[in-house]
């Protein structure tokens, strides 16, 4: 067990557990979101066709960062052609000349065909 000796290393410990319960609080939340299904007037439940898609890269991901996508339940193919990570609010585009781009909250590379449970219409 480790001894405080300073304030200012109390503040540090106190800020760090704020943020980790801060963190696991937000991604329990988001993980067990549901959405109410959208009216089905663009084709929400057929499947995504493009099989011939390009991969991101392999990427090293901590263990934390591999929860997050787990409790996001993040695929690279997405399997409603109209929800995919191109078209989601929070995906952000890939550089030009890469295939994956990133995203607000699933961390690592993100396909842009790919899809979570945080997927949000852009608008």
């Amino acid at each position: 067990m480790e001894i405080i000796t300073s304030r200012r290393e109390l503040l540090k410990l106190s800020l760090k557990t704020a943020g980790c319960v801060t963190a696991a609080a937000l991604f329990t939340a988001l993980s067990s979101c549901k959405k109410a299904p959208a009216p089905n007037d663009n084709n929400d439940d057929i499947e995504a066709k493009n099989d011939n898609v390009a991969e991101c890269p392999e990427q090293t991901l901590t263990d934390q960062e591999r929860s997050v996508r787990l409790s996001l339940q993040y695929v690279d193919k997405s399997p409603l052609a109209a929800r995919n990570c191109n078209n989601c609010k929070i995906y952000t585009i890939a550089a030009q000349g890469s295939v994956c781009g990133g995203c607000k909250i699933v961390p690592g590379l993100v396909h842009p065909q790919g899809y979570c449970a945080a997927w949000i219409a852009r608008m």
